[in-house]
C-alpha cells in the first residue's frame, strides 16, 4: 500500500508540472489610439497602451500606462482612468475610458473621455468609440495573449517530487534497520 502512496505522490508532481505547462497565463494588451474632438485640443493625436495579467471588471483609477504619446509638444500623458459598466442614464451604459493629459508647461490638464460599447473592456476585440462620446475620437483594441509559463517551473515541480520521493524511501529505509 505504500508502494501506491508513493507512487501516487510522484504521479501527482508530475500531472501538476503538466497542467502549468499546459494552461499559461494571460495577459490583457489595451491598446487606444484617436484623435481629440476638442480635448485635449482639436485634432490633436493621442495614442496609449496598457497590459494587465486580466481583464478590467471594476473600477481603475490613475492607472500607469505602458506606454503614452499625444501628437503635440503642447501635452504629456501619463495615466488613464477605466471605469467598466459606466451608466449615462438616457444614454445608456458604456464602458468609459478616461485619457488623462497634463500641459507640457505644468499649467493645467485635463482629459478625453472614451465611451465604448458595454463588455469592451472585458472581451477581446476592435471598439469604436460611442455615440455620446464627448471629447474624441478613437478606437480601442483589446488583445488577450498567452504568457509562457516559464520552462522552469515543470522542471521544480518534477524535481519537489523527485525529492518527495527520496526522502519518503530514506524514511522507510530508516524504519527497516
Amino acid at each position: 500500500m505504500k508502494k501506491i502512496g508513493t507512487f501516487g505522490f510522484v504521479m501527482a508532481a508530475v500531472v501538476v508540472a503538466g497542467i502549468a505547462a499546459s494552461n499559461p497565463a494571460s495577459a490583457v494588451t489595451y491598446t487606444v489610439s484617436g484623435t481629440g474632438i476638442n480635448q485635449p485640443a482639436p485634432g490633436v493625436s493621442f495614442s496609449f497602451t496598457l497590459t494587465l495579467p486580466n481583464f478590467i471588471n471594476s473600477v481603475q483609477e490613475n492607472v500607469p500606462l505602458d506606454s503614452c504619446t499625444v501628437g503635440s509638444a503642447d501635452f504629456n500623458c501619463s495615466v488613464a482612468h477605466f471605469r467598466p459598466a459606466q451608466d449615462f442614464g438616457i444614454f445608456g451604459q458604456y464602458d468609459q475610458i478616461d485619457f488623462v493629459y497634463e500641459n507640457s508647461d505644468n499649467s493645467g490638464g485635463g482629459g478625453a473621455q472614451l465611451l465604448f460599447q458595454l463588455g469592451a473592456l472585458q472581451t477581446p476585440g476592435v471598439y469604436l468609440v460611442g455615440p455620446i462620446s464627448f471629447s474624441a475620437d478613437a478606437i480601442l483594441t483589446v488583445t488577450a495573449d498567452a504568457v509562457p509559463v516559464p520552462a522552469a517551473l515543470p522542471l521544480f515541480l518534477t524535481g519537489l517530487g523527485v525529492i518527495g520521493f527520496l526522502a519518503r524511501r530514506k524514511r522507510k529505509a530508516d524504519a527497516v534497520v
